[in-house]
């Protein structure tokens, strides 16, 4: 689990982050939340990957797929907004637009808020394996 707890430690670190800019002031505050944004969204599904292949032997090379087998497995719920964060996530990554950028803004509360579904879930994971071993 050596991999999986350098993961989530990041992943803590890129959520502290992100959430000091939610409701960003400036241009700048706001670039720098939209890279928080997909920094958090990275660590995060690649974190969720690790649990995946250590603790229920499931590959899940995309992000897609992570989510989808997390819900499977039942550890993560609502597909939906995974996805618009995937979603987003490509469309700020790999070209600016004003719209996105608004976009990402608008729906950062609701990220944050799924960021922290996740953390739980790490976390919860996380105890319950350190007390089954």
């Amino acid at each position: 689990m050596l991999k999986y707890d350098q993961q989530k430690t990041q992943f803590l670190n890129a959520l502290l982050r992100f959430q000091e800019l939610l409701e960003p002031k400036t241009m700048v505050e706001r670039d720098a939340l939209i890279q928080r944004f997909e920094f958090t969204f990275d660590t995060g599904w690649k974190t969720l990957k690790t649990l995946l292949e250590e603790q229920y032997s499931v590959e899940a090379p995309t992000p897609l797929q992570a989510f989808q087998e997390a819900i499977r497995v039942g550890i993560l719920d609502s597909l939906p907004v995974w996805l618009q964060m995937r979603d987003m996530r490509n469309l700020t990554s790999h070209s600016y637009s004003e719209k996105s950028a608004v976009d990402v803004t608008r729906s950062a509360k609701d990220f944050s808020d799924a960021f922290e579904r996740m953390k739980a879930l790490f976390e919860k994971t996380i105890s319950s394996y350190e007390s089954s071993s």
